[in-house]
């Protein structure tokens, strides 16, 4: 419930107020005595401080007849908020390689995959008007969550994401496929598919350039992100302590894959890069937002005044009784 003053202006008549209490403390009633001595041992009766009534009516008539004047006004505002969202697929590599301790996070080394459902949860919580949904592959392609706005399920299904849940090996095609698939029958006008690799395409039947050019046919975009040192060379857990192990990532394939469906891709060799490609993507990728507000409002003032008026009228009965001052 709103409520608000169409004539707020009004309320500078209150300045009046001032002069009203001045010029009334100043009123004074002079008689001729012979003598006062009577006069200071005299007390002062009720009816002396209820003489006071009439104005405070008065003034309190004056301040409801002000607030009348502003026009009181309550009502309700209503507001509908229409989105034209979008619907994305997020294909994340749970394979072997993510083992790799190349990244960091609040200063300690950790695997490629625990800093990316951190980077990627922050990403989900930014996009609250999208359907987003989730691939997980190795050698295998699995589709981890479908298509949702409940976001707080999708990343619960991030968490429980594992290194090898999918197998040792890179499916890159048969993942694509899978989002595609997954994408291709719904009614949607923006449809993005956003693929996390750290590898090549060593496993699965599908060939990544063949399932790009499926996804540009129908309008979808693909984002690609390659993950890990630019050296390719990173520290990897073994069976004789963190080793030195070489790990290249197939970037030719990854960017003719983005450029054939008209996305983009991004090198991500850290922490803070890979939170920028991110952020990058929210930005490209605006979802359409239209706000409408409908304000009904009802006219109040009719309460103020007739209290005011019922003020003015009590001061003039007041005034009819023991309680007149003379001068008025």
């Amino acid at each position: 419930m709103l409520t608000k003053f169409a004539n707020p202006s009004f309320f500078f008549l209150l300045l009046f107020l001032f002069p009203m209490f001045f010029f009334h403390l100043k009123k004074r009633v002079s008689f001729r005595y012979s003598s006062l001595h009577l006069v200071k041992k005299g007390r002062r009766s009720v009816f002396y401080y209820l003489s006071h009534l009439p104005f405070l009516f008065k003034v309190l008539a004056f301040c409801f007849f002000v607030i009348a004047l502003a026009r009181p006004q309550m009502g309700r505002t209503k507001t509908e908020r229409k989105t034209e969202g979008l619907d994305m697929m997020l294909v994340v590599d749970t394979s072997g390689s993510m083992k790799a301790l190349d990244f960091k996070l609040d200063g300690k080394r950790q695997d490629r995959l625990f800093v990316l459902k951190s980077v990627l949860s922050e990403f989900i919580d930014a996009r609250p008007d999208d359907r987003l949904g989730m691939i997980v592959f190795g050698t295998h392609a699995y589709a981890q969550a479908p298509l949702t706005l409940d976001h707080d399920i999708l990343k619960e299904y991030l968490k429980g994401a594992e290194i090898g849940m999918a197998g040792e090996a890179t499916a890159i095609g048969d993942a694509l496929g899978l989002a595609l698939s997954s994408l291709n029958n719904v009614k949607s006008k923006n449809k993005i598919i956003i693929l996390l690799t750290d590898g090549a395409n060593t496993e699965g039947k599908l060939d990544p350039l063949q399932v790009a050019s499926a996804a540009k046919e129908i309008g979808i975009k693909v984002y690609t992100i390659a993950v890990g040192s630019e050296s390719g060379v990173v520290p990897f857990p073994g069976p004789f302590g963190v080793q030195q192990v070489r790990l290249e990532v197939d970037e030719k394939l990854l960017k003719e894959v983005a450029s054939l469906t008209g996305g983009q891709y991004f090198r991500a060799g850290d922490t803070e890069a890979l939170e920028r490609v991110y952020k990058t993507i929210d930005a490209l990728e605006k979802t359409e937002v239209k706000v409408a507000s409908y304000h009904n409002y009802e006219e109040r003032f009719s309460v103020f005044l007739w209290i005011g008026f019922y003020c003015f009228l009590a001061q003039l009965i007041l005034l009819a009784s023991r309680l007149r001052r003379i001068p008025s």
